[in-house]
């Protein structure tokens, strides 16, 4: 039975490493039909393969006590490869620039924003305006919690889980429509299109940047995750984390308040946070420091905004993962969708036990 697991393991293992010139040229499909039907399939791959089945080492590669270093996941394998393969591909960028240009014309890439020399000095206080926002939109969630109370009260039949849902719902959604007045009010000149981040290419080779970028964040998930449970104690990751923790994983699971309850975490929150900490405060930080210090710091506010100990390594990795796809990408678009997937991810594997 041993030697079975293991050959299954070494078949697996043989088939991701022969995706490589594949993969990469599958990506460059020209429907975008087909690239969003091969999208989704290997993200069902990924979801309901990749994470469930691992590559058991003969010994454990690291002494410890936790029982890690054990197995390497197949979603951590795909990371790799779709890292070489990135290294692959900007490489021979490299080389194509090298071969039609002068030493001395050599560049580096532009970056996918400008930010306007006027405004320079407004996106700090933009960004303070924005933070103390955040923080006071607690009130936003207590006061949608009376109403919902007071409208159960009157007799409307609302129950729990339901409740839960529009809560968060209702409070995601005045958060967000206050903070695109705020950007749009304050800074009209940073948002517009030929001037700044937004470069939505439909066209493009998106695809390889979704799901490269999806196999290659999920990695590095994982290596900060492994970190976190040798240096954090176990009781912490007992700790209920809040209301968004009880939607994901419901008493009563009830198809109607889940979809309700899907669409803040996992279609608002991914187009709004891109848009605010991939669009606004990395440029708004690359004004103040050099480009990767504002990468880390991004990815920093970008984890301490969610307000949990136990995620706080793991979500920061995640925002300057992403953070470095932007960068690399150019296209904000592409990293709006690998944050859907990847709050997708969370919120089915939760709710359906995948």
């Amino acid at each position: 039975m041993r030697l079975n697991v293991t050959m299954l393991n070494v078949l697996v293992f043989c088939g991701l490493a022969t995706l490589g010139d594949g993969f990469q040229r599958m990506v460059y499909l020209r429907k975008p039909t087909l690239k969003c039907r091969t999208t989704l399939v290997l993200y069902a791959l990924h979801l309901c393969i990749l994470t469930k089945r691992s590559f058991v080492f003969p010994f454990q590669l690291i002494p410890n006590n936790h029982g890690l270093f054990l197995q390497i996941g197949y979603d951590s394998i795909a990371g790799m490869l779709s890292l070489a393969m990135f290294l692959r591909y900007d490489h021979n960028k490299r080389l194509k620039t090298d071969l039609n240009h002068d030493q001395n014309e050599l560049s580096e890439s532009p970056l996918p924003w400008h930010v306007p020399q006027k405004l320079k000095p407004k996106v700090t206080t933009v960004a303070l305006i924005l933070l103390t926002l955040y923080f006071a939109s607690g009130l936003f969630a207590q006061t949608y919690d009376q109403i919902l109370f007071a409208l159960k009260t009157f007799g409307l039949p609302i129950t729990d889980q339901m409740h839960m849902s529009l809560q968060v719902l209702l409070s995601h959604l005045t958060w967000v429509f206050m903070g695109v007045n705020i950007l749009g009010t304050q800074l009209p000149d940073f948002f517009k299109r030929e001037s700044t981040w937004y470069k939505a290419r439909v066209g493009s080779n998106w695809m390889w940047w979704v799901c490269g970028g999806y196999f290659f964040s999920s990695w590095l998930f994982n290596c900060a995750d492994c970190f976190n449970q040798l240096i954090l104690p176990g009781s912490l990751f007992a700790v209920d984390e809040g209301v968004v923790s009880k939607l994901i994983n419901p008493e009563v699971p009830h198809i109607l308040s889940s979809l309700i309850g899907y669409i803040a975490p996992c279609i608002s929150a991914p187009w709004w946070e891109e848009i605010l900490y991939r669009g606004f405060m990395l440029p708004a930080l690359s004004v103040l420091m050099p480009l990767k210090p504002a990468i880390i710091a991004s990815g920093l506010v970008f984890s301490i905004h969610h307000l949990t100990l136990t995620g706080f390594l793991p979500l920061a990795v995640l925002g300057i993962s992403w953070a470095g796809i932007y960068v690399a990408s150019g296209n904000l678009v592409t990293t709006m969708i690998i944050h859907a997937m990847w709050n997708s991810r969370v919120f089915l594997g939760g709710w359906m036990g995948i």
